[in-house]
């Protein structure tokens, strides 16, 4: 076992943004948007609720990113759990 590699950061703004985009739109909002906005029954109210699950998705964002500034290293949130929890 040699010394860590250090980690190597690749992904640009434009990437990062992309991939951001793809993860938190996906497929699944042809599929579902649908089904709610029939039962809200007003264009309101499906942009309300856009609007809170959107700023619900940012608070964990955000969170994850104050955890990655705190911890950089690699590994994610197995880095952030085993730091909460110890080692198992």
């Amino acid at each position: 076992m040699g010394e860590p590699e250090a980690n190597h950061r690749q992904l640009g703004l434009f990437s990062a943004t992309a991939a951001v985009i793809a993860t938190m739109i996906g497929a699944g909002i042809w599929g579902t948007t649908g089904g709610f906005a029939f039962k809200l029954g007003t264009d309101t109210a499906v942009l309300l609720v856009w609007l809170f699950c959107g700023l619900l998705a940012l608070t964990g964002a955000l969170s994850l990113g104050e955890l990655g500034g705190m911890m950089p290293r690699a590994g994610g949130c197995y880095i952030f759990t085993r730091h909460v929890y110890g080692p198992t």
